[in-house]
């Protein structure tokens, strides 16, 4: 690398990591002279580099694909963003780290959900730190990466940065279901929302509905709603073939990882539809609904609990509809909001544009 200048590459994933490497290019050339060495000018550009595998996937990997090309690229470091998860045994990776081919792999998923970007420029700005300190005249150790903790393999070649216990494995899957985005996943399911509040407008003005939701009490309110709500989860699923099934034992605990994501996913982009159809329910309610007309079929005035109690029901049987309209819709809509999917699609990108 030249004496005065520094170039650093942010090797990135589609979608997620793509969007979180564009601000790392225009943040980390100030922070890099501030936090690791103001001796040097960082340059910092960004290629897009989609990994196609699994959580085998490692920095050893990332070494074969581009270590050979950085010294014809100009490139001094390299640091790989990817919403791939990695655990090593059942600790999930944060971060990986080859000094001597000066690259480094950071696993998104591993750093959860909140504050994501503030983490992910902590993470590549240590990780730079460790490559610049492996000059010989430094020759310092890895030392923890916030709240992850080095573990070398490979005969000490590689380094990897994991956070062990129940806070690892939640903020692993709370990062693999940001990754999958599931709020598009209510932008998707058009069909869905059609079916949704074709039910939920009939019902609405049904005079059945307003007999029959204010004695079911909270209770079987609840259990209706998780009910139906379940249900659609579960007709997603099998109508989509989103279950993974794994071939060997080997891929039985990504599977289980896999579709663990794909239920929390589904469920909470199937709440978001249920939260948004109640709402304009509510609204409906207080426009289209008379104080009279429902004292006659009720036999007493309506409450606010009355109108509470009739939009929760009618909310609650429309997503029925819902799940009659999920049926219909194009299964890229919806397979793309999962883990396994996403994978598989990039694994066939990667295969046709192989020689």
């Amino acid at each position: 690398m030249a004496a005065d200048v520094i170039d650093v590459v942010i090797l990135s994933d589609p979608d997620l990591p793509a969007e979180l490497a564009d601000r790392l290019v225009a943040d980390l050339p100030d922070l890099l002279a501030e936090r690791v060495s103001a001796e040097v000018t960082w340059r910092v550009d960004e290629v897009l580099n989609p990994l196609a595998g699994d959580e085998q996937v490692s920095v050893s990997h990332m070494v074969e694909v581009v270590g050979a090309r950085m010294p014809e690229l100009g490139w001094d470091y390299g640091i790989c963003l990817t919403d791939l998860p990695r655990r090593s045994g059942r600790n999930p990776v944060v971060a990986e780290l080859n000094p001597s081919h000066r690259i480094a792999l950071v696993s998104l998923p591993a750093l959860g959900t909140l504050r994501l970007y503030p983490r992910v420029r902590e993470a590549v700005l240590g990780l730079i730190a460790h490559l610049y300190a492996e000059h010989p005249a430094a020759g310092a150790p890895p030392r923890a990466l916030g709240a992850a903790r080095p573990v070398t393999r490979s005969g000490g070649r590689d380094t990897l940065f994991v956070v062990p216990g129940a806070r690892g494995h939640l903020r692993l899957l709370a990062g693999m279901v940001r990754a999958n985005r599931p709020w598009r996943l209510f932008r998707g399911l058009s069909k869905a929302l059609a079916g949704v509040f074709a039910v939920a407008a009939f019902g609405l003005t049904s005079s059945d509905v307003w007999r029959i939701a204010p004695p079911l009490g909270p209770g079987r309110q609840v259990v209706l709603t998780f009910g139906v709500i379940g249900a659609l989860v579960i007709w997603l699923i099998v109508d989509h073939e989103l279950w993974e099934r794994p071939a060997t034992r080997q891929a039985r605990g990504r599977a289980v990882l896999y579709n663990t994501a794909t239920v929390v996913t589904l469920t909470f982009g199937v709440l978001v539809l249920y939260a948004v159809l109640a709402t304009v329910l509510a609204g409906a309610v207080l426009l289209l609904l008379d104080d009279g007309v429902l004292a006659i079929v009720m036999g007493h005035r309506p409450t606010p609990a009355d109108y509470a109690d009739i939009v929760w029901f009618t909310a609650s049987a429309s997503m029925v509809g819902g799940a009659l309209g999920a049926g219909l819709e194009d299964d890229a809509v919806v397979r793309l909001a999962t883990y396994g999917e996403r994978q598989r699609l990039r694994q066939r990108q990667a295969e046709t544009a192989e020689p």
